[in-house]
């Protein structure tokens, strides 16, 4: 089960969902951005299966530049065995540099969208064939 904002807009009780989540026998992925201290990052860790959620930008469509790669080392080096990376990945290269960052997936959300809303499924389809491609380089 995916929460995106819920660390973000209710840090003092998103433990307490994690567990309730985890009791119900589903695994809860927690969405972290950059701006979100290593301690805090290290903590959620423990508990995000089966893989943490890690946003490179603070919101989708913020030209905030931020060194893609070095973002998953700095999360790498604080035990997360699988990232997957999204919100705010702008980019081609910007994949890539996940992917070389040590990343082990990538999530794309709006670039699918757009593409489907003004140009139609197939466009949003064909979205999905350029980032496993992308994927496939490595």
């Amino acid at each position: 089960m995916l929460f995106p904002d819920l660390l973000v807009d209710f840090p003092e009780e998103c433990f307490g969902y994690m567990e309730k989540v985890s009791d119900k026998g589903l695994a809860p992925v927690i969405f972290v951005s950059p701006f979100m201290p290593d301690k805090l990052i290290a903590k959620v860790l423990r508990v995000s299966k089966p893989f943490l959620y890690l946003g490179v930008r603070p919101t989708t469509g913020i030209p905030t530049p931020v060194d893609v790669s070095a973002l998953v080392k700095r999360v790498k080096g604080l035990g997360a065995d699988n990232v997957v990376v999204g919100f705010g990945l702008r980019n081609d290269e910007d994949v890539r540099e996940a992917i070389r960052g040590g990343a082990e997936g990538i999530a794309v959300g709006t670039a699918y969208v757009e593409a489907a809303a003004k140009q139609g499924v197939q466009a949003a389809l064909d979205v999905v064939k350029r980032m496993r491609s992308i994927l496939d380089e490595f």
